[in-house]
């Protein structure tokens, strides 16, 4: 469960914060954390990005042009990469729809002027997903990289055609479904071979037809691509699941 957002200004000034489930803290928060984040680049030259206690965390992604810090109060459970890719596109969204109210040097940016952030909050949770791919797109032995929604190519890395790739897949899918029913099990994964390419289907979630395409050189090994693969899956699929629940009320 993610719990309590803040995006802090020079000195730990917030000038945004949404909660979503109450946490017990000190009304120097934000200046603590700045604090620390201080410390941690004087004392060992590195930005602190993460803070874990026994139940919850603190995931921080701070903006270099701007100072501005996002930082994200969560359940530990949820993980630190998962967190950290929704404070970090949350901050993207929240400079880009203030850039200019930002870079103004003649300007005291007040948390006023930014309370118009939190009526889109859901939808820049859901860009995150185009993070994800352009990080896996990244990977050694990743060739291209294509999120379906409803066989609707919704955020890709790729070369090849995602129209034709998703009409060939769609097939492919629903024929696995189909002998998989007949274990009274589901297809969450399908694995192709070709001869230069490995062409991988991964489902991201039960609740709506989305999948995970990756399209890999076969001449790299595949431990070198499938762990980066799986991580994204399951980043992916915490992040349908949390934006469905914003939608629907309910936080988790």
């Amino acid at each position: 469960m993610i719990r309590n957002l803040k995006i802090m200004g020079r000195g730990g000034i917030t000038l945004f914060e949404k909660e979503w489930a109450p946490v017990r803290k000190s009304r120097m928060f934000g200046s603590l954390l700045v604090a620390l984040q201080e410390h941690a680049r004087q004392s060992v030259g590195l930005s602190l990005s993460y803070l874990e206690l026994s139940t919850l965390a603190i995931s921080l992604v701070t903006d270099d042009k701007t100072n501005l810090t996002c930082a994200l109060i969560h359940d530990v459970s949820c993980g630190e990469p998962f967190a950290r890719t929704i404070a970090r596109q949350i901050l993207h969204s929240f400079v880009a729809t203030y850039s200019s109210l930002l870079d103004s040097p003649n300007l005291n940016p007040q948390p006023a002027s930014f309370t118009g952030f939190g009526t889109k909050l859901v939808d820049h949770i859901s860009s995150s997903s185009h993070e994800v791919l352009f990080h896996l797109h990244q990977v050694h032995g990743v060739h291209s990289v294509i999120l379906y929604e409803n066989d609707e190519p919704i955020s890709l890395c790729s070369l090849q055609d995602p129209v034709t790739i998703a009409a060939n897949l769609s097939v492919i899918a629903e024929l696995a479904g189909d002998l998989m029913q007949l274990q009274n099990d589901s297809a969450r994964s399908v694995s192709l071979y070709m001869p230069q390419y490995h062409l991988l289907l991964r489902k991201i979630t039960e609740k709506v037809s989305s999948y995970l395409v990756c399209v890999c050189h076969k001449g790299v090994a595949e431990q070198v691509y499938l762990p980066e693969i799986d991580n994204a899956v399951v980043i992916l699929d915490k992040i349908y699941e949390l934006v469905s629940n914003l939608k629907s009320g309910f936080v988790g």
